[in-house]
């Protein structure tokens, strides 16, 4: 079955292509799977990790790692916001770049790691939280 896919980047509108190209794109990393598609038949746009004729045949672990496009401050907020646990500082830099993450994803709809970039405002916030406060109490106790 080889129906006509359309898919959105941007404001952009792409197509007709085949499913065989358009899990290709998915499956090279060229288009992310949360970008809109829409073929007859279905009630409307939707992301092509919603569609299960285009997840990759080798099972849905693409679409559990970022995968085409990904936001890179974001990928650094989720790391820095982990590593925080051992260097609590780092957490300041986790928070700072998970914002600059959302916006840029909030801007580059195509764009994928908002996961990341959440993990990295929580994770940055709450290391942030207990720096300061440990900060606080030593500086008390002198």
């Amino acid at each position: 079955m080889n129906e006509a896919w359309f898919y959105r980047l941007g404001e952009s509108q792409l197509g007709p292509v085949s499913t065989e190209e358009l899990r290709r794109l998915i499956g090279t990393r060229q288009i992310g799977p949360a970008i809109a598609v829409w073929r007859e038949g279905l009630p409307g746009w939707m992301p092509a990790s919603q569609v299960p004729q285009l997840l990759p045949s080798e099972g849905g672990l693409k679409f559990i790692v970022p995968t085409g496009r990904t936001s890179g401050a974001s990928m650094a907020a989720g790391y820095l916001g982990l590593f925080g646990f051992f260097f609590p500082p780092l957490g300041l830099a986790a928070l700072i770049l998970g914002l600059i993450g959302v916006r840029d994803l909030r801007r580059n709809r195509e764009k994928n790691g908002w996961g990341r970039a959440v993990t990295g405002i929580v994770l940055g916030g709450l290391l942030t939280a207990l720096t300061i406060y440990f900060a606080v109490l030593i500086l008390l106790k002198r």
